[in-house]
């Protein structure tokens, strides 16, 4: 009972009236109804930053480059990947090779390359996945199984040096990408696989018509260019055909690229070629075999463009710019078409076409030509239209020569200052 009266006279007084009255113009404290202080009485500009290491790896964020990546951080090893992992702002510059699998696996490869250039080391690919290639020069030449799907990857200054073998041997689909490759012999061979080349550069020994090294042998491929620079090669596209084996089509695409110093650009029987925003300089011939081919936009220099159109070959041309000794010989029923063309610096028959070959061409411009722009001996369609012959001379007729056409078009056509 004593007990109780104690808390009950504690209560009474706690809720009993203060005997100082408050200052009306003092701020309320804001501690003064809390149960718990939380003013520590420290000065939060002052005090120390929390320490963050964000991917467990030892190093705090302030000094990681990466502190999302535990693999990434100063002093890491650097592996051929394409990630900074040491934080020192390069990738790796020696000769280094490495691979991802699919299921994230980064396998270092390097020592299967090679110091010696003639003694190239190999690299086999066996499995999807990515192989990364980094610094030069990489003594090594890649080649792929049968039905895989890979990445081969360059990354800065890569530069595969294949010495006396070829670069690369590919059986599957693959993706080629930033890769700098210079070689001694053929560059590589593909068959049966679908292959897409971007943001490359690949130099061979030299762009001799008689020059057996080839930037590409194909068989039943396809091949597809984006940005890929090209030079110094006998034969840059041309069909493989291995011992035994078919000869299958082949179908090339090129985007944006450049060709130089090439001997015959593309030697392929029954490919299908589609260029885009390409441009062609000290070439010998352009097409020397093909089935069929299109070109839109860019521009070429070279000796011969097209010489062996024949059969159903087909030749379509559009908005290019072409400074060639000869544009085309026309037989069978093969045939030229295009719009918006220009033909300059001839010194043979431009277009010649027998048989019953036909030539339908709207807006082109032939101009300082030293040889007759159009020879046409054929029994098939002759058409021109809205074309510009001018000063051009040629010993049969000075812009346009044609007999046993079935039919003749030059209509909105100009002829001006041509001799014959």
């Amino acid at each position: 009972m004593r007990f109780g009266y104690t808390v009950l006279f504690l209560s009474l007084f706690a809720c009993g009236d203060k005997d100082t009255e408050e200052d009306p113009s003092t701020p309320p404290d804001p501690d003064a109804n809390s149960d718990t202080d939380t003013d520590t009485g420290e000065d939060p500009d002052t005090g120390d930053a929390p320490v963050v290491d964000a991917d467990g790896d030892g190093v705090i964020a302030d000094d990681d480059c990466d502190d999302t990546d535990e693999t990434v951080y100063p002093g890491a090893p650097e592996l051929c990947d394409g990630i900074d992992s040491d934080c020192d702002g390069l990738e790796t510059n020696q000769p280094a090779a490495a691979f991802a699998a699919v299921d994230g696996t980064l396998t270092d490869w390097s020592d299967q390359l090679s110091t010696d250039a003639t003694a190239p080391g190999s690299l086999s690919l066996v499995e999807d996945g990515t192989l990364h290639l980094c610094g030069a020069p990489i003594h090594a030449g890649i080649v792929q199984a049968d039905g895989l799907n890979n990445t081969i990857t360059g990354h800065g200054d890569a530069q595969l040096a294949s010495g006396s073998t070829m670069a690369f041997s590919l059986r599957g689909d693959a993706q080629i990408e930033g890769l700098t490759a210079s070689t001694v012999g053929n560059l590589g061979e593909i068959t049966g696989s679908t292959v897409t080349i971007s943001d490359s550069t690949f130099t061979g020994p030299n762009g001799a018509y008689d020059g057996p090294n080839g930037f590409l042998l194909a068989n039943g491929a396809s091949l597809s260019l984006s940005n890929v620079e090209l030079s110094s090669y006998g034969r840059a596209f041309a069909r493989r055909v291995f011992a035994g084996g078919e000869n299958l089509p082949v179908s090339l695409s090129a985007t944006g690229s450049g060709f130089e110093d090439i001997g015959y650009l593309v030697y392929m029987p029954e490919a299908d070629v589609a260029f885009e925003a390409v441009d062609v300089s000290a070439v010998g011939v352009v097409f020397f075999e093909m089935q069929s081919a299109t070109w839109s936009g860019g521009s070429a220099e070279a000796s011969l463009f097209a010489p062996n159109l024949e059969g159903d070959d087909a030749l379509t041309l559009s908005s290019v710019t072409l400074q060639v000794d000869q544009l085309g010989l026309l037989s069978g029923t093969a045939r030229l078409e295009g719009s918006e063309v220009t033909v300059t610096g001839a010194t043979m028959k431009v277009i010649e076409a027998d048989d019953s070959s036909t030539v339908a061409l709207s807006s082109w411009t032939f101009i300082d030509n030293m040889a007759t722009p159009i020879t046409f001996e054929s029994d098939g369609a002759l058409s021109c239209t809205d074309c510009l012959f001018e000063n051009n001379a040629g010993s049969q007729g000075g812009a346009l020569l044609a007999r046993n056409f079935s039919a003749l078009d030059v209509s909105r056509s100009i002829f001006r200052s041509n001799t014959a």
